[in-house]
């Protein structure tokens, strides 16, 4: 009934959850078939992966691809998979690049390392990879996982040319 903000209420479902993996999604986005399974297996044979994510695929309003080379942000979650070390450094020094709804997590990283904070409206998810990837592996698929939509001037997905951490303490 009245806009809380994201955050609050992913919170909230996360703090209902019973499972020991979590998934989101945004309402406009649509997972690829398999990718539940692909991750479970993934993660299953990996303990140390506090968490998994993939690429995106960029879709427009009808769910038609937009080719990434059209996007200036169309690689930014095209990612390898680093040291605990080198994320920290890529995340400090150029801003968030792992693309949130492709992620599978363990229910006891939330548990352990706390939930999301509303403080941070647009980017909580780039505060909770830090605390991620300073207690587990985290793991980047290089299969596109989620048909990520682009409603330019509507959605809050559309992503600046750099995403970086001064850009967000400033807004602060």
């Amino acid at each position: 009934e009245v806009n809380r903000g994201a955050g609050i209420v992913t919170n909230e479902l996360i703090g209902r959850a019973r499972g020991r993996y979590i998934a989101l999604i945004n309402s406009d986005d649509a997972w690829v078939a398999g990718k539940l399974r692909y991750q479970f297996e993934h993660m299953e044979a990996n303990p140390a992966v506090g968490a998994s994510f993939g690429r995106a695929r960029f879709i427009d309003r009808k769910g038609a691809p937009i080719a990434k080379e059209s996007l200036p942000f169309g690689t930014v979650f095209d990612q390898e998979n680093r040291s605990a070390g080198r994320w920290l450094r890529r995340f400090f020094a150029e801003g968030n690049c792992i693309c949130h709804p492709t992620m599978l997590i363990r229910s006891q990283v939330y548990r352990e390392l706390d939930l999301y904070s509303n403080r941070l409206r647009q980017l909580p998810d780039l505060d909770m990879w830090i605390r991620v990837a300073k207690h587990y592996e985290l793991h980047v698929s290089d299969r596109q996982l989620i048909n990520f939509r682009i409603l330019p001037g509507e959605s809050a997905n559309v992503l600046p040319d750099r995403l970086g951490p001064a850009t967000e303490i400033e807004q602060l």
